[in-house]
């Protein structure tokens, strides 16, 4: 095989491995973008609230699927309510939150899936305790 052939192979399986990669990465990104963080652990000799806040920083609407809490160990979510409703759009700029149904004592952790891209969205696990963050974990 001369070297000209060899490169013109070789060029063949690069462009052929390329856009495979490319359709399993258009593929992968209809499925949604989930951003998530923690645990984090919420105390429960201190009064304490827990809030798990994401911002749209993008330029167009993103539309949140799943916003769950689970406590650690568990693949059970915990309750929780949110500020802006599983598929409902997030305009750019708006900030939504999703707190606990209770007090909760144990180590927590987040998730936010969306039905597109979350590139352009940004957020954190925290822990207030009289109005003062006390810990804070990135959501990514």
């Amino acid at each position: 095989m001369t070297v000209v052939n060899l490169m013109k192979t070789l060029f063949t399986a690069t462009a052929v491995v390329v856009s495979m990669t490319a359709v399993a990465s258009a593929a992968d990104a209809s499925k949604g973008d989930m951003i998530a963080g923690g645990p984090i652990y919420a105390g429960i000799n201190s009064p304490s609230s827990l809030l798990c806040e994401f911002i749209n920083l993008g330029t167009t609407n993103i539309t949140p699927i799943s916003q769950q809490l689970f406590e650690l160990n568990s693949t059970t979510a915990y309750g929780s309510a949110s500020s802006c409703a599983n598929g409902s759009a997030v305009v750019p700029n708006q900030t939504c939150y999703i707190y606990p149904d209770g007090q909760v004592t144990t180590p927590i952790s987040c998730t936010v899936t969306f039905s597109g891209s979350a590139a352009k969205v940004r957020g954190a696990l925290q822990i207030y305790g009289a109005g003062t963050p006390l810990a804070t974990v990135q959501l990514r």
